[in-house]
């Protein structure tokens, strides 16, 4: 991300108020929408939020209500579908609350709703604190609630934030219907600022400062229980503050945070980087020496990490290679793109494949399904039907005569599959190296892979237009269940209507060490493609 890579600056509030603290989300069509505060009245401020649709910026929404004064410090996700989902705070007459407000529009907002409410005195404004030129840090940081959002698979959200005085973290998350218990995080240490990621597996990672020993910490939450909690993010820093945290697509956590060597830093901050794979933290990267007062970073991770900070006085961004695979990363090659503004040491992190297990068992689970019929030694295509443009999406079953088999494939029957049935390599327990499923096609804008997660299952690769487009450990992403779990990968496509293409799914004959089991499966529920 440099300047020349970046569009002209674009005015997001309304003209002449002052606003603050935006956050920002892409929704399913590849358009920004901003969350911000701005002043209300000439003492209070309110939550708004403005979408870019087609290219134009839509006119602004107010997210909080008119009581709710002081709304502050939003934050936003958006769902697969394109619903809106926005948390901030408010203060009112010694009382501080977490408010969550939804918009299946961008237009109209639901009343929010109330997730939590503390009884506060002297919190005071996060705006007044900026206007007042006084950055967060000197203000005390736990003086704000700080809630962040993040999804989980599903589009459920889950909100953390930090409690004032007596301090401590909370979470909460959206159930089918309503909201669960609070979830104790962390107490007794000062701990503020929190931040949030959810898994695809529902594993939650929580990261915060712990003002009494000024370093951050990460506590890993599996089914709201706490399975793992590391204290000293910071390393041999003296001071670690403002984490932040995110997922790749592998499933690694990444943390960036601001710390310095020196105790009572003033001006002497480095931006900082360490990623979680589940087992084992990476060492501490420097991603940034800017030696200003605040440096506030934020990381948004895919296959690329992206870092931005600032100094006070400039906004800077770093991103790098992660050395991971994405199924929703474009299928261009993308190439690691430069820092602007200051010399950066780019983060070359490799996570692990997987953690670590011994097996115990090779045996096949019991509730395997059971094929309806089995094509044995299927050759492999040397032409292939292709699919001529519809518009719209189109949905190829798993069956479909089109998709051109090789290898030993077996049809299964599961009432949670698109077509309630799917393809599967591997016979009895074996899919070997290079058997494969192909689908060639014209046109489109992207192209889905229904397929299956389960810890019976082994590695594949995908090809797009004949190129290898990445490599997916199917057992890892949901190693804790032999059951088949359906889910679809999304691949973006180049070209225009009539661009022939093809996505192959080849398998590569073998099994990770996630589980015990050493089936190595490969599935096809079916395919779509997105006109």
């Amino acid at each position: 991300m440099t300047k020349s890579t970046c569009g002209d600056a674009q005015v997001i509030s309304a003209s002449g108020v002052e606003s603050f603290y935006p956050a920002i989300a892409i929704d399913p069509n590849g358009e920004p929408n901003v969350a911000f505060e701005a002043k209300s009245a000439d003492t209070t401020y309110a939550v708004f939020f403005r979408r870019r649709v087609a290219g134009n910026w839509e006119p602004i929404q107010r997210v909080s209500k008119t009581n709710e004064v002081y709304a502050e410090i939003p934050d936003l996700a958006i769902t697969s579908d394109g619903v809106i989902k926005i948390v901030y705070q408010n203060k009112s007459d010694g009382t501080a609350y977490v408010r969550f407000a939804s918009s299946d529009d961008g237009i109209t907002f639901k009343s929010s709703e109330t997730l939590t409410q503390l009884q506060i005195e002297n919190m005071e404004s996060a705006a007044q604190v900026l206007a007042d030129a006084s950055a967060p840090e000197g203000k005390q940081l736990a003086a704000g609630l700080y809630p962040r959002i993040a999804l989980d698979s599903a589009g459920n959200a889950y909100v953390v934030w930090n409690i004032p005085t007596p301090y401590g973290i909370k979470y909460i998350h959206q159930l089918a219907s309503g909201w669960s218990n609070e979830v104790q995080v962390a107490k007794g240490h000062k701990d503020q600022t929190a931040d949030i990621a959810v898994a695809s597996d529902g594993r939650v990672g929580v990261v915060w400062a712990r003002g009494d020993t000024f370093d951050a910490s990460f506590a890993l939450f599996v089914n709201d229980s706490k399975t793992t909690q590391f204290d000293q993010l910071g390393g041999s820093n003296e001071w670690s503050l403002w984490p932040r945290i995110a997922l790749d697509c592998a499933e690694n956590f990444h943390v960036a945070f601001q710390g310095s060597k020196t105790a009572d830093p003033g001006h002497d901050w480095n931006v900082l980087h360490r990623a979680y794979d589940g087992s084992s933290w990476s060492k501490l990267e420097t991603i940034a020496s800017a030696g200003a007062q605040e440096q506030s970073p934020n990381i948004a991770t895919t296959n690329l990490g992206a870092i931005i900070y600032s100094d006070g006085g400039n906004v800077f961004a770093s991103t790098a290679d992660l050395g991971v695979t994405c199924g929703g990363s474009p299928a261009t090659p993308t190439q690691t793109l430069t820092p602007t503004a200051t010399q950066t040491n780019a983060p070359g992190i490799t996570p692990t494949d997987t953690p670590t297990a011994t097996p115990t068992s090779t045996q096949i689970p019991v509730n395997s399904p059971t094929p309806t019929n089995t094509a044995t030694n299927q050759p492999t295509p040397t032409a292939t039907q292709t699919l001529a443009p519809v518009s719209g999406k189109e949905h190829i079953p798993s069956n479909d005569p089109r998709i051109q088999y090789s290898g030993t494939w077996g049809q299964y029957n599961n009432k949670d599959a698109s077509d309630k049935s799917y393809q599967r390599c591997g016979g009895a327990k074996k899919c070997k190296k290079s058997w494969a499923a192909q689908l060639n096609f014209v046109g489109g804008k992207r192209v889905e892979w229904e397929t299956v997660y389960a810890n019976t299952y082994g590695k594949a690769e995908v090809y797009l237009d004949g190129r290898l487009f990445e490599r997916i450990d199917l057992c890892r992403l949901r190693k804790g269940s032999p059951l088949p779990k359906f889910a679809t990968r999304t691949y973006i496509l180049s070209g225009d209507a009539n661009t022939p293409h093809s996505i192959r799914i080849r398998a590569r004959g073998s099994h990770s060490k996630c589980s015990a089991y050493d089936a190595n499966y490969v599935s096809v529920d079916g395919f779509n493609i997105l006109r």
